[in-house]
């Protein structure tokens, strides 16, 4: 008996991180964030040219989120501010973001979302965004890592009774992400094939964070 395969991405259209106007190398997060609320329905307000690129540019130049970002209750994350790292690469401040540019509650970041968790989402048709630490050949030959956002949109997996209330993870043989920079699997040189991006679950486990446990940095769609 075939697998079954879920993917909440089918029939949409993938993003890539570099046609970006603003720092098209740095906005692997607004690009899959922008896939997932698009890929999960969510209402959003207008907005001109690429969405990603107004996420980008809203969460770093509005007052209410460069308020929240400097001022934020975790010191590291406002010695980050100090150090002027953009605030599209810092999760809890780009999901605040998100939210204030929608008007109302559209995303959450946590730090500890279960597997099972993630593949109930994408049964309720929620694609997720997820950091994690990826291989990259540089020019040079040289293998090195990065960190890097992903959007997760689907799993194949052998349990057939499969639902909502009744989730295997045991069974999950495997991963689906919507890749912005391209495909992991070839330390990025393939920057073209990034759609649908299959990932086995020891990778998953391997290379989404945390790394090496069943336990993920996840943005959750509401």
């Amino acid at each position: 008996m075939e697998n079954k395969v879920f993917n909440v991405s089918t029939g949409k259209k993938y993003l890539t991180q570099l046609d970006n106007t603003v720092r098209p190398l740095e906005t692997c997060c607004p690009t899959s964030v922008a896939m997932a609320l698009i890929y999960s329905g969510v209402d959003l307000p207008k907005y001109s040219g690429q969405l990603e690129d107004e996420l980008t540019k809203f969460s770093n130049s509005d007052r209410r989120v460069v308020n929240y970002y400097k001022n934020h209750p975790e010191s590291w994350v406002r010695r980050e501010f100090a150090l002027k790292r953009p605030a599209n690469e810092i999760h809890d401040v780009m999901a605040f973001a998100v939210n204030t540019w929608a008007g109302k509650e559209v995303i959450k970041f946590v730090w500890n979302t279960t597997l099972e968790n993630l593949a109930l989402n994408i049964l309720n048709g929620k694609a997720s965004p997820l950091s994690g630490s990826f291989p990259l050949k540089r020019r040079d030959g040289a293998l090195i890592t990065i960190g890097h956002v992903v959007c997760l949109v689907g799993f194949e997996t052998e349990q057939q009774d499969i639902t909502a209330g009744n989730i295997d993870v045991k069974k999950i043989k495997g991963w689906i992400i919507d890749d912005p920079y391209g495909d992991y699997k070839t330390q990025y040189q393939n920057r073209e094939a990034g759609n649908d991006v299959k990932m086995s679950a020891s990778d998953f486990k391997k290379y989404i964070r945390t790394e090496n446990t069943d336990k993920k940095w996840a943005y959750l769609i509401k």
